[in-house]
C-alpha cells in the first residue's frame, strides 16, 4: 500500500512567536490557495506574520489596508475615463486578482466600509472567484488566478470603536483563527531576540 506523504512544516521565522499549530495552518492555506482570517488584539502580528508567511513561502504578496480606503469602488475595481473614448484603467486589487500563487492581504476588513464587503462576497466564494466590473448585468469579469490566497485581519470586540461587526456571510468565506496575546516569558524571549543588547532587568520592566 501506498504511505501518505507527509507534510514538511515550513520553517517559523526567528524573529516572531507564534505556535507551530498556527503557523502551520497559516501556511498551508496559502499553499493551497484558501481564505484564512486572523482575529485578536491590536498589536498581536496578525499582519506582519502574513508577511513572513509568504516570504518563506516565497509567494508575492499585496496588500491593501481597507480601514484607511475612502473611495472602495475606485480601489477595488478601478477608474473609467472619458477622453476622446472610454477607458478603464484597473486597480491594483484587479491586478492582485490575476497573479497566480498570490497572497492578498485585506487588513482592517472589520473597519472596512459595507461596500467593499459586497464587492468582496463573490470573489471570496469558493464557488464564484469572480470580479464583476461594474453592477451591469453585461460588465466585464475578472477571474481570480489559481492559487490566489486572500488572509484579512480583524479586530473583533466592544473595545474596538472604529470597527463594524462583520457581516456573517462574509466572515463564513474564512477559516477564522485567533491570534495569540503574549505572556509575560513570551514577551521577554521576543524582546530578547529583537535587542539582545538590552540588560535582562531592564526587559523585564518592559514587559
Amino acid at each position: 500500500t501506498t504511505q501518505p506523504k507527509e507534510v514538511t512544516m515550513i520553517s517559523k521565522p526567528d524573529d516572531f512567536i507564534i505556535s507551530d499549530l498556527k503557523w502551520k495552518y497559516l501556511t498551508r492555506c496559502i499553499d493551497k490557495g484558501k481564505n484564512l482570517m486572523f482575529v485578536g488584539p491590536a498589536g498581536t502580528g496578525k499582519t506582519q506574520i502574513v508577511f513572513k508567511a509568504a516570504e518563506a513561502l516565497n509567494k508575492p504578496i499585496f496588500y491593501f489596508n481597507l480601514g484607511s480606503t475612502q473611495d472602495v469602488r475606485s480601489a477595488l475595481i478601478g477608474n473609467t475615463y472619458f477622453k476622446d473614448g472610454t477607458y478603464f484603467e484597473e486597480s491594483a486589487f484587479v491586478s492582485a486578482l490575476k497573479t497566480p500563487g498570490s497572497v492578498i492581504l485585506l487588513d482592517e476588513l472589520s473597519r472596512a466600509n459595507p461596500e467593499a464587503w459586497n464587492i468582496l462576497m463573490p470573489v471570496l466564494d469558493a464557488n464564484i472567484r469572480q470580479l464583476r466590473l461594474d453592477e451591469d448585468v453585461n460588465s466585464p469579469i475578472v477571474d481570480v488566478a489559481s492559487e490566489v490566497s486572500f488572509i484579512a485581519t480583524a479586530n473583533v470586540g466592544y473595545e474596538y470603536s472604529s470597527t463594524r461587526t462583520l457581516d456573517r456571510a462574509l466572515v463564513d468565506r474564512f477559516s477564522v483563527v485567533e491570534m495569540d496575546v503574549l505572556n509575560k516569558e513570551q514577551e521577554m524571549k521576543l524582546i530578547k531576540i529583537k535587542r539582545p543588547n538590552l540588560s535582562p532587568i531592564m526587559n523585564e520592566t518592559i514587559c
